[in-house]
């Protein structure tokens, strides 16, 4: 986004000359020849030049005031982010385990052949075997998405309900080792199971943390305890078992190390089984396979988890490499000394620097601008793009000492160069005993994210945004803003109605405001749990107006019957006029995609017959309505329109369609 600058002084030299020509009488009368051959004239325009270019000069700010402006509302353009994939350790038959140590560098090709390295960010201890088959039971019936695992195709984990007792079940080609972890890495398909959503709730975990933690004594210097780093939160609902069958047929529960919350989030889950584990057992899938069966046991998502990939033997790795305490140079002895770091760039901006000299070794501490140092502060400025180090002028930030040597630390990357496609075949660069063992690395997904450093327009335009996003619940829309971030959930839409109570929505109640968060499922009238209402309710309570009441209730559903007799065009099926009929109705009725505009069924709106007779008359194969009566909840039909509860929706029910 670029941010549209005032013009202070549109006047330009023709329009100053002609300014100043005017103004000759009123200063100097006597002056009495104005053509362009009078050397008074030739000053005129002289100055009006200068004017000009002092005009042009005062309608541009520098990029150091712009960083400076930015600074003041948070903001600061972000550094070089490396890209990040998921890669798959697969090893040879009957190979056993191989453990592989976090930190361990790995390299791959570009497209002109260049290495791209690579650092693992987790331990995996890799296992032999392979997922072969991927099956989910939703009831009585059973999909096979195998193929959907072959060619990278989404597909829902539970079935597009997630009904109590639906199972996935992954079929392996070896059992899983009793000695040691097995890793699975999951990918979801949402916008709500990134690596950001996961710092979100990590955030927002810490901080209601930081509110229950007690401060003795409010105005001691470190009033705020040290709290040890939080784990991430449970799901607020659904509880997963995951099982194998043993030696006897039976099924047994493994012990289960879940870094996904229950598979909302990207990551991984590592099981181990207690005992060994037995083929097949599983009755309508084939029996060739070790399955491990994954079943909804409890509670309710927000929205249907959907996998976009699961990799054995995954772990996440980054474009990153460690530069750890390499000498970068050495002091001068001079002011604005600057020293530029070989590799670049700096990843994420982050550098440790550190110097020696005579007298002992020195910390140096990285700030924005020197605006507040001191001669006696040790700071520096880095420009994580070009990896440049600019040091003070004396005045403000210390010059390093002639002679005095500079050491530093950082992660160094391609930024956007390790943006890759999936499937790039990867090696180690470090020894690794029993590598032997391995058959292939690979990445099961495109390495993306690696950016340059942002631009300060691309920061200026992210300040306008951030200050657009409400951060204190003051109007309605705020409310539904912040409702629908809360971190943790997954909400379709979300109702604000001010000055209500939901247990008395027909009485003015000054200072309440009704929240109603509605998500995804059930899919005929969806209904948050428990856990979802106090994750919604927490997270506005922090940011309400003083002398507020938030209440956060569930949405209340009115059904929606239409009983209908239609005449059907000459040569249609009836079959297939009352089944389109069904569905038109469906569609329009739904709580979250219905409604006259097609984003959900607006809360307290009517049911009106002329709509519904529309509906009908629009379907394919209807020659006209013969008659139409609705009927609410439980009560008899009516020939009118239905009336709704200003808090309420709708959803259909089971239509009465007659084709004559």
């Amino acid at each position: 986004m670029v941010i549209p600058l005032p013009n202070l002084d549109d006047r330009r030299w023709a329009g100053l000359v002609e300014e100043a020509r005017a103004l000759i009488p009123l200063y100097s009368s006597d002056w009495t020849d104005h053509n362009v051959h009078d050397p008074g004239i030739t000053f005129l325009e002289l100055f009006a030049s200068i004017a000009e270019m002092d005009i042009f000069e005062l309608n541009r700010v520098p990029e150091r005031h712009k960083r400076k402006f930015l600074s003041l509302v948070g903001i600061e353009p972000a550094p070089p982010a490396p890209a990040q994939t998921v890669l798959r350790f697969d090893l040879k038959n009957n190979a056993g385990t191989l453990d592989i140590p976090s930190a361990a560098t790995l390299a791959t090709t570009d497209a002109a052949g260049s290495d791209v390295p690579f650092t693992l960010l987790e331990k995996l201890t890799a296992t032999s075997g392979r997922i072969a088959a991927v099956f989910t039971r939703e009831g009585l019936t059973t999909r096979d998405h195998s193929q959907n695992m072959v060619h990278n195709q989404p597909f829902s984990l539970f079935g597009n309900d997630a009904t109590l007792g639906n199972t996935l079940y992954l079929g392996l080609t070896e059992p899983l080792p009793t000695t040691s972890w097995t890793t699975f890495y999951f990918v979801l398909s949402s916008a709500r199971s990134s690596q950001d959503e996961r710092r979100r709730i990590l955030s927002e975990a810490c901080q209601q943390r930081s509110l229950c933690a007690s401060r003795p004594n409010p105005c001691a210097a470190d009033a705020m305890p040290s709290l040890p780093p939080i784990e991430l939160p449970l799901h607020q609902s659904v509880q997963l078992v995951w099982e194998c069958v043993d030696t006897s047929g039976n099924w047994f529960t493994l012990d289960v190390d879940d870094h996904t919350r229950s598979l909302t989030l990207d990551g991984h889950v590592r099981v181990k089984p207690s005992q060994s584990v037995a083929k097949g057992g599983v009755a309508g899938l084939p029996s060739d396979f070790f399955y491990l069966r994954i079943t909804l046991n409890a509670g309710r998502y927000d929205s249907a988890p959907i996998a976009a990939c699961i990799v054995l033997n995954g772990a996440a790795a980054e474009q990153a490499v460690l530069v750890a305490n390499h000498e970068i140079g050495e002091g001068n002895g001079e002011t604005d000394q600057a020293i530029e770091l070989n590799p670049s760039p700096v990843a994420r901006g982050q550098l440790t620097l550190t110097s020696s000299d005579g007298a002992g070794s020195h910390n140096w501490k990285q700030r924005p601008d020197f605006g507040s140092s001191t001669r006696t502060s040790r700071d520096y400025v880095l420009d994580a793009q070009s990896g440049k180090i600019s040091f003070g002028d004396g005045d403000h930030g210390l010059c390093p000492a002639k002679n005095e040597k500079l050491y530093g630390s950082y992660l160094t990357t391609l930024a956007e160069g390790g943006n890759l496609p999936d499937n790039r075949v990867f090696r180690l660069l470090d020894p690794l005993a029993g590598s032997d063992k391995l058959a292939r690395i690979v990445n099961s997904i495109p390495a993306q994210g690696g950016t340059a450093a942002e631009s300060i327009t691309s920061a200026a335009g992210r300040a306008i945004e951030k200050l657009r996003t409400p951060w204190r619940a003051i109007s309605a829309n705020d409310y539904e803003t912040l409702a629908l971030e809360t971190p943790g959930t997954d909400l379709a839409r979300v109702a604000v109605a001010p000055n209500t109570h939901p247990a008395f929505d027909c009485i003015v109640a000054p200072g309440i405001v009704t929240v109603i968060p509605v998500p995804y499922l059930p899919p005929e009238a969806p209904q948050p749990t428990p856990g979802t209402l106090a994750l919604v309710q927490h997270y506005l309570n922090r940011r309400r107006v003083i002398g507020t009441r938030v209440e956060v209730s569930t949405p209340r559903y009115l059904t929606v019957t239409v009983r209908a007799t239609v005449r059907a065009l000459s040569g249609t099926s009836p079959s297939l006029v009352e089944q389109r009929v069904q569905t038109a109705l469906d569609a329009f009725l739904d709580p979250l995609s219905g409604g006259p505009d097609g984003t959900g069924w607006p809360f307290g709106r009517n049911v009106y017959r002329s709509e519904i007779m529309q509906v009908i008359d629009a379907t394919a194969g209807v020659d006209n309505v013969v008659s139409l009566e609705l009927i609410a909840g439980n009560c008899g039909p009516v020939c009118g329109n239905i009336c709704v509860p200003a808090l309420w929706l709708v959803t259909p029910g089971t239509h009465q369609i007659g084709i004559v």
